[in-house]
């Protein structure tokens, strides 16, 4: 993987976990300020990549282990680089307990913002200085509705977003302490760079978590820092109710909610990420 082409290609596939062939999947996203009220912001693509909108059902192909790991195949070497082999494990996404019933939905905290998902059926609230990223503008955004996957949902160190800088850039800015969140679907099959264990539940749902910490400069190219760990977190919930995608049906579909951010941006976050994923609802 070369970084001047990657663009956190490499983070997304992980916080995605999207399979070879898996099927990319259309994600509508509701942005509402605490719940009332819509606006519509037109329609894109599924995205595998955050940084690259790929085409409908053409999912980013991972790194794999070495050869002579089963299942896998070795990754592509960079003249010049010194590039780690990364294995791929099976991901098992939970399951939704049988005969489940939701609570009534909670109202998100004050001055929170509600990102609630008709299609795949699911609804989280994040702070009032956090934020889906503004392509256009590098300001947060005030769509109402957002027709998505992989929106940047920035903390606040992110804004303005220095428009047209490669995520990676901000990410390590050892002046910023930014956190990169992202929501996706994992299908039954998906395959993801660590070893997912149990968590606790969130909110009525089991749940499970994958922690990968690397290094830019663990590929060879000397324009990123070499001085922070970086540190991506999966955590994996079962979708209770999906409606059916452009691939039939998304029984089984898992949601995959994904930070990405240096150690120091995730100990100064924790509190807030913690509050965030408490807010989740298995209704959108």
């Amino acid at each position: 993987m070369n970084p001047r082409r990657w663009n956190l290609k490499w983070v997304a596939a992980f916080v995605t976990a999207a399979a070879v062939g898996a099927i990319g999947v259309v994600v509508v996203l509701t942005v509402m300020g605490g719940g009332d009220g819509q606006a519509t912001a037109g329609e894109t693509t599924a995205t595998v990549s955050p940084d690259k909108t790929e085409a409908e059902g053409t999912p980013t192909p991972l790194d794999t282990a070495p050869a002579g790991t089963p299942g896998a195949t070795e990754a592509t070497a960079t003249p010049g680089a010194i590039r780690p082999v990364v294995p791929h494990y099976p991901l098992q996404i939970p399951t939704v307990p049988a005969g489940l019933t939701l609570a009534p939905k909670r109202p998100c905290p004050d001055k929170w913002q509600r990102i609630s998902d008709d299609v795949l059926n699911y609804s989280m609230c994040i702070p009032p200085d956090w934020g889906i990223l503004d392509e256009r503008t590098g300001d947060r955004s005030t769509a109402r509705t957002v027709h998505a996957q992989g929106l940047k949902i920035l903390s606040p160190e992110g804004f303005p977003y220095p428009i047209g800088t490669p995520l990676d850039k901000p990410l390590q800015d050892p002046e910023k302490n930014l956190v990169y969140m992202t929501l996706g679907s994992a299908p039954p099959g998906s395959s993801i760079p660590c070893h997912v264990e149990s968590r606790s539940s969130l909110g009525q749902f089991p749940a499970a978590q994958c922690q990968l910490r690397f290094n830019f400069t663990d590929w060879g190219d000397p324009d990123y820092r070499s001085d922070g760990t970086m540190v991506a977190t999966e955590i994996i919930v079962p979708l209770a109710n999906p409606e059916p995608g452009p691939g039939g049906d998304r029984t089984g579909y898992g949601l995959l909610i994904g930070m990405t951010g240096s150690e120091k941006a995730m100990e100064v976050h924790d509190d807030t990420i913690s509050e965030i994923l408490n807010t989740f609802e298995g209704q959108p």
